[in-house]
């Protein structure tokens, strides 16, 4: 315990955890998607190839326009809504409060 307990001291294995544990959600989120479908194939899609069912076609789509979206337009999304990438910030004497 105390093992575990020195190690999570270091920011850097903090950082590591943290990451990895919203990795292994990811994961955990992603996995019914495409398990499912194969598992629970209906009368009507089971003669058909896994490549022509609808399932397959929308994951691809949703994976293709997430791609998209979240890398190519989000300068535009941020346009359109004028939102601004930084949160405001306040300083006194020309030296901002909370430096890390």
């Amino acid at each position: 315990m105390k093992i575990i307990r020195d190690s999570l001291d270091f920011e850097q294995t903090k950082r590591n955890l943290s990451c990895s544990i919203v990795n292994v959600g990811d994961t955990i989120r992603m996995v019914p998607p495409f398990i499912a479908p194969f598992l629970l194939v209906g009368k009507a899609d089971s003669g058909v190839c896994w490549k022509d069912h609808y399932w397959v076609k929308a994951n691809l789509w949703i994976i293709i326009f997430s791609y998209v979206g979240n890398y190519f337009w989000t300068h535009y999304f941020f346009t359109v809504l004028g939102a601004s990438y930084t949160f405001p910030s306040w300083k006194m004497n020309n030296v901002e409060p909370l430096i890390n």
